[in-house]
């Protein structure tokens, strides 16, 4: 999960018009689950998204991967663990 502003729409000819979403979160978004699916991990959120959701960011476990911040739930019902060196890897 990532947090922003980000442009969705229709966007093309009138022939061939695609719906699509664009921009920075919607990347943070997709590397996100990419990492997530890599390590088994069920949720990923940058921390900007965790900071933002107030009393719920007690919830989850912020930790860095280079130069982001990024976040999982603490309490989870996946039986997978995902560890921080992991992450670090799919970097």
């Amino acid at each position: 999960m990532a947090t922003g502003t980000a442009l969705a729409g229709n966007i093309g000819a009138t022939r061939r018009f695609e719906y699509t979403v664009l921009g920075a979160p919607v990347l943070m978004a997709s590397e996100l689950s990419d990492v997530a699916k890599k390590h088994g991990s069920r949720v990923l959120a940058n921390a900007d998204t965790v900071h933002a959701s107030g009393d719920e960011a007690a919830q989850w476990r912020i930790f860095a991967v280079g130069e982001k911040q990024l976040a999982e739930p603490l309490n989870t019902t996946s039986s997978a663990t995902t560890s921080t060196s992991d992450l670090e890897d799919a970097q």
